[in-house]
């Protein structure tokens, strides 16, 4: 049994997608599965589901889901001696389960091998780690749950850690001059997800170094036009700066060989749009 957060959940058995259409059952699991192998406490369970204020059944209202997760995944799996456990402790409860069998650690993992590819020459290898990870990134963390009004802090700090893996990919592979390679895959994202100000300049970047000035100018555009309409405020000052860069045709925007990813002395945050 499989498990991936990176975009709406979905838990997969012997190939085989299992719908958990319940919107409760999938919140639980959601939630023992960001805190896997870590005890989720009742009340912070409690806390969670009801924001403005628990009912006098709330604690048995929880303890009742937990039951339904359990025999949910007992149900689902062909091996019941490899179905992870939900185990009830004095606290709360934990979701057994080995890493691998969840997506996001792996995705984590993604980072570590492409800082170790760049830090050797091995380009193929940068490249290959990006593309393991874009396939594997379906969007926000949980996504449906987001969807449902879902605002976990530990569902924030995922997706932070999500787009910060992203960032150093794409960052690894700008610097090895593959932008051709990666642009159409930048410019999905930026228009998909809710990019940080370093993806959108990763994708301006890209752009601009494939020929495609306009585009990247367009861009900053619609990411500006979406940081006002939403957030009511400006894109940060490296964005501001990267485009007059492009206004410009600066020189410093091409690519050279040990130059880094984003031109030196822009600074682009990490702050999603």
């Amino acid at each position: 049994m499989r498990f991936a957060v990176l975009g709406p959940l979905e838990v997969v058995d012997d190939g085989v997608a299992v719908p958990i259409r319940n919107a409760r059952l999938r919140a639980a699991l959601g939630m023992l599965l960001l805190n896997a192998n870590h005890v989720v406490t009742t009340e912070w369970l409690v806390a969670s589901w009801w924001n403005d204020g628990p009912p006098p059944t709330a604690r048995k209202m929880v303890h009742k889901t937990m039951a339904d997760v359990r025999t949910m995944l007992l149900r689902a799996s062909h091996d019941s001696s490899e179905t992870p456990a939900v185990v009830a402790t004095e606290r709360g409860y934990v979701l057994r389960v080995a890493p691998e069998l969840i997506d996001l650690p792996h995705f984590l993992a993604l980072a570590r091998r492409a800082r170790t590819a760049l830090a050797t020459g091995a380009t193929s290898q940068t490249v290959g780690a990006l593309r393991e990870a874009l396939a594997m990134s379906r969007g926000p963390v949980l996504a449906d749950l987001v969807d449902m009004g879902v605002s976990w802090p530990e569902l924030r700090a995922a997706d932070q850690q999500r787009l910060a893996t992203l960032e150093i990919l794409f960052d690894a592979a700008l610097s090895r001059g593959r932008h051709r390679d990666v642009v159409s895959d930048l410019a999905t994202l930026v228009e998909r997800d809710s990019p940080t100000e370093r993806l959108i300049g990763q994708c301006m970047v890209a752009l601009y170094r494939s020929g495609r000035q306009l585009d990247a100018l367009n861009i900053y555009r619609e990411m500006r036009a979406t940081a006002v309409t939403r957030h009511n405020r400006e894109l940060g000052r490296g964005l501001q700066q990267l485009h007059q860069a492009i206004l410009n045709q600066e020189s410093s925007l091409e690519w050279s060989h040990g130059q880094p990813a984003i031109p030196g002395g822009l600074h682009l945050t990490g702050a999603s749009v």
